[in-house]
């Protein structure tokens, strides 16, 4: 049997091109500086992120910081019974809300 030859079929000396790689220099500028900006504002925000928590674990606890302790007060009487002085957090006598000026 005889072999059959296979025509070759031969290509123009083109050759097909993909996209045209190569823009124009400002755009191609912009976008890569608007890429690593929103990159170095995930940083950014991941490391602010990290120093919040950090520092929150050294927060007092809150039900700890409500309780408020007073001294107590110490009243200086003279031999008569006239106050001279107070010592300690009270210095008067409660006011309601009653007492209080209208201004």
């Amino acid at each position: 049997m005889a072999k059959k030859k296979t025509a070759k079929k031969k290509t123009k000396g083109k050759k097909k091109k993909g996209p045209n790689k190569t823009r124009g220099g400002f755009s191609t500028f912009m976008r890569g500086a608007v890429k690593w900006c929103f990159v170095l504002g995930l940083w950014v925000a991941i490391g602010l992120g990290i120093m919040i928590a950090w520092y929150a674990t050294e927060l007092p606890d809150v039900t700890e910081a409500m309780v408020f302790e007073r001294r107590p007060t110490i009243i200086v009487k003279a031999s008569d019974g006239t106050i001279l002085d107070r010592y300690g957090d009270i210095k008067g006598e409660s006011v309601s809300t009653e007492d209080l000026p209208s201004h």
